[in-house]
């Protein structure tokens, strides 16, 4: 992994979020989610009705796929450090904003609950990105033998 930093952000720049749909979906989806956690209503009702551990774990894991998506990196792992980076920073701004809100409470168990949203979503994304080259390279070791 021997990538001058200007690569490296010459690739990140290539992933901007202005011409990249999966990357404005993340972004829509994260400012959505905000405002509706704003206001109490929501709270009381549908938000109220589910497990907010549950909540942020899928929604986490969302905004990561979404994320994972957009990226554009050489190596697999930058694109997975990335993602799983922007990930904590988007939760950790989410539990700050909660600290100044009247009606809700930051939790750091909340940001776990977002990291383990987004790390189980990696993981099958990795998994998935193995079984592909091992299929790929069984189907062409399997096409030069004929």
């Amino acid at each position: 992994m021997n990538l001058s930093i200007r690569t490296w952000l010459k690739t990140a720049q290539s992933s901007s979020i202005a011409g990249n749909h999966w990357l404005m979906a993340a972004l829509s989806f994260y400012g959505l989610m905000l405002l509706l956690a704003t206001f109490k209503v929501f709270e009381r009702g549908l938000i109220g009705s589910f497990n907010d551990k549950l909540l942020h774990f899928l929604a986490y894991m969302l905004i990561c796929a979404l994320i994972y998506r957009g990226l554009r990196f050489e190596f697999l792992i930058e694109r997975f450090l990335v993602t799983i980076a922007i990930v904590g920073v988007l939760g950790a701004f989410d539990e700050l904003l909660q600290m100044v809100s009247s009606h809700r409470v930051s939790e750091f168990d909340d940001w776990l609950y977002d990291m383990a949203g987004a790390l189980l979503f990696l993981l099958g994304a990795m998994l998935f990105q193995l079984a592909k080259n091992i299929y790929q390279a069984y189907t062409s070791s399997n096409s030069d033998e004929r």
